[in-house]
């Protein structure tokens, strides 16, 4: 049944203006200050045809009952020889337990994104995580949040219309995680943002993960995303995929 799941999520799925934060959560017990630093290599298709170096940087503060979450990331490349920054994101979310399987979250960000001409982007939103099952092995969450958000465009979006839009969304995500064995695991998620006064301007993000841990502090990477935006710029594609292999440092 567990590889049935893991393959249901991994081959059918096909976000998307938040960051995804289920590769990000604390799973551990241990209490304080812990985070993590992540380089990797990319390959994307869709709307930009490039070779990437990404950085990433979580750190966060767990207590008995609460977690306070903040993420960094940032992706350089070069295209035909010229380097240039693609995309830069900051990300705030605090999470608070109201029983072992309830959780409530709120969070706020900032980011850009060259590649699918957004110029500046912000949001913020809250909701609740619901655990849907566990196991000594695997765990699947739901959540669902009220989030507005604020973007800017160097170009119109198709329909819409507007280079500035002030947009109220359902953000909703299952997110699933398997421990394959002990030094081996794998993660996805799924994210589905309807706009609530239009509900054909929706967005769905899936990620992907399979993490190898090479020692106490070293991890193995690899990941595959697919993006989809229903509404996007002219000239922009409705769908992206990314792929990367990376190292993770834990401390």
């Amino acid at each position: 049944m567990k590889k049935a799941v893991l393959l249901f999520f991994i081959f059918t799925q096909i976000l998307f203006s938040q960051v995804n934060t289920e590769k990000y959560r604390h799973f551990g017990d241990s209490l304080g200050f812990s985070g993590i630093i992540k380089l990797d290599a990319s390959i994307q298709t869709g709307n930009t045809d490039l070779q990437q170096l990404g950085s990433e940087v979580r750190l966060d503060y767990k207590n008995s009952s609460s977690i306070i979450l903040l993420i960094l990331n940032g992706d350089y490349g070069w295209n035909n020889g010229e380097q240039f920054s693609n995309e830069a994101l900051a990300h705030l979310r605090f999470v608070q337990a109201l029983n072992p399987n309830l959780k409530f979250e709120v969070f706020t960000q900032i980011n850009y994104d060259k590649s699918l001409l957004l110029l500046f982007r912000a949001l913020g939103g809250g909701g609740l995580r619901f655990k849907l099952f566990d196991d000594q092995t695997s765990v699947l969450w739901f959540g669902s949040a009220y989030m507005l958000e604020y973007e800017r465009y160097s170009a119109p979006r198709r329909v819409i219309d507007k280079k500035k839009i002030l947009a109220n969304r359902w953000s909703n995500y299952i997110s699933y995680n398997l421990s394959v064995q002990k030094d081996v695991s794998v993660s996805s998620v799924i994210y589905f943002q309807p706009r609530f006064d239009k509900w054909k301007d929706i967005r769905i993000l899936t990620e992907n993960s399979l993490l190898v841990n090479l020692s106490s502090n070293f991890t193995l990477s690899v990941d595959f995303d697919i993006r989809y935006d229903h509404y996007t710029p002219a000239g922009i594609k409705e769908i992206d995929t990314n792929s990367k292999v990376g190292f993770i440092y834990n401390f």
